[in-house]
């Protein structure tokens, strides 16, 4: 399903617990910088359940203004990226926001990391069903 609308994206991500528990696979600027994709892996549903078949979620950005990453690494992470497992990209909530005549994407983690995208124009790709429970 494509979602063409900043005010649609917003009420899906929350009818669908805000991504929560989604893993991160992908960050890239696109088109030049003009735009970023961030793609999310769907492994539960939204009321927690273990999805039988993981699902992607791919949110646009176009015509971005601002993108902030804050990685929040402490010590042990920057002395040992070879421990650092998909743990580090499971995401807390993932909403969106108006912000005067754009939109703020927000990617929240437990603790302080966080991503943040402030763009003009939002649009998202998901499958239909997400997935089926365990």
């Amino acid at each position: 399903m494509r979602i063409a609308s900043a005010e649609a994206v917003s009420a899906w991500l929350a009818d669908n617990a805000s991504l929560t528990e989604s893993l991160l696979t992908n960050l890239s600027l696109e088109n030049h910088g003009y735009s970023v994709e961030i793609v999310l892996r769907r492994i539960t549903d939204r009321v927690g359940r273990l999805l039988e078949e993981e699902s992607d979620v791919v949110i646009r950005l176009d015509a971005v203004e601002e993108l902030s990453l804050l990685g929040s690494l402490n010590a042990v992470m920057v002395e040992n990226p070879d421990r650092i497992n998909w743990g580090l990209s499971e995401v807390s909530t993932v909403t969106l926001a108006p912000e005067g005549n754009a939109y703020r994407l927000h990617i929240r983690w437990e603790d302080d990391r966080k991503i943040e995208v402030l763009s003009h124009r939002v649009s998202m790709e998901a499958s239909d069903s997400g997935g089926d429970s365990k």
